[in-house]
């Protein structure tokens, strides 16, 4: 679950958290300061623009988790077992023409 959040949900959520976050700061700083002009309107930000950096952030996430070592190696996977009382842990072995 926490994957899909963090690959998927996070992606397409943060710029928009980010967007909301800058709004309610720039209110802020109006409210201490009237004369704040040299604040960005972040509120003129079009919702396009919000979906689309999210489309890209989920797309560079897939590729950044979807493909994390991945170096084209195909081969016979041989579980975890026991061999002589000692754990063997899984691998994959280059399979041999016998």
């Amino acid at each position: 679950m926490i994957r899909i959040i963090l690959t998927v949900v996070l992606p397409l959520i943060a710029p928009t958290l980010i967007y909301f976050f800058l709004v309610r700061l720039r209110a802020k700083w109006k409210k201490e300061d009237e004369t704040a002009e040299h604040i960005p309107a972040y509120h003129a930000w079009p919702w396009f623009r919000l979906i689309g950096f999210g489309g890209v952030l989920l797309i560079l996430t897939f590729l950044v988790f979807g493909f994390p070592n991945y170096d084209g190696f195909h081969g016979k996977y041989v579980p975890p077992h026991m061999e002589n009382g000692e754990l063997v842990p899984g691998q994959f072995v280059k399979e041999t023409d016998e």
